[in-house]
């Protein structure tokens, strides 16, 4: 069986879909994409039909990347997911973690939660090569690379890996709280960081 990926960003970081809902197609040169159908929620099954959940009205708050399926969907309580649409309403306490299809319901916008989901998907493929891509050395010996118009550099202090990245159409610099433990950790993290940047331009 085929589990249906959708999706995630700031950061960071696409969604499991119902697999009778969808079709699939593959290419050799690509990542598997399955379309959904997402007309096709059935709203009768877990907090879909309990009684002071709101069924419309709902927010996308961040969407997160777990790895792989390992969750389940907390609105209809039966689908597993890998990527995880965090939803709010103003008339229900707390948050819910749904996939694709029912976010998109919840929120009145499959458009919108596909297109959140294909975002998530694309960058988790991009951090996926992000260790593979060619980091330059600088003058001092560090690692760096340019791209997306950040600066961002890596480099090793009393045997730790911290991070830099100048935003060069904000001009701030951001250097990283946490100490990493390999060179390839600090990388992974500058990314998230990046990420999480060039969203809070837009």
């Amino acid at each position: 069986m085929h589990h249906c990926y959708g999706k995630r960003g700031v950061g960071s970081r696409w969604q499991d879909v119902l697999v009778s809902n969808c079709r699939y197609s593959a290419d050799k040169a690509a990542a598997p994409v399955y379309i959904c159908n997402m007309s096709k929620v059935t709203q009768n099954v877990g907090k879909w039909g309990k009684t002071g959940v709101p069924r419309k009205g709902w927010a996308c708050v961040n969407v997160e990347d777990l790895g792989e399926p390992s969750s389940i969907c907390e609105m209809c309580e039966s689908q597993e997911i890998r990527y995880v649409h965090y939803m709010e309403h103003p008339q229900y306490l707390g948050t819910i973690g749904a996939g694709c299809v029912c976010a998109g319901k919840m929120e009145e916008d499959y458009a919108a939660a596909k297109f959140r989901e294909t975002r998530l998907q694309n960058r988790t493929h991009r951090k996926s090569r992000w260790l593979s891509r060619k980091w330059r050395i600088s003058n001092q010996g560090n690692f760096f690379i340019n791209t997306d118009h950040f600066n961002i550099v890596i480099f090793e202090n009393e045997k730790s890996w911290h991070g830099r990245i100048i935003d060069h159409i904000s001009q701030k610099t951001i250097t990283s709280k946490r100490f990493y433990a390999t060179e390839e950790k600090a990388k992974l993290a500058a990314f998230d960081a990046m990420i999480f940047l060039k969203d809070r331009r837009n």
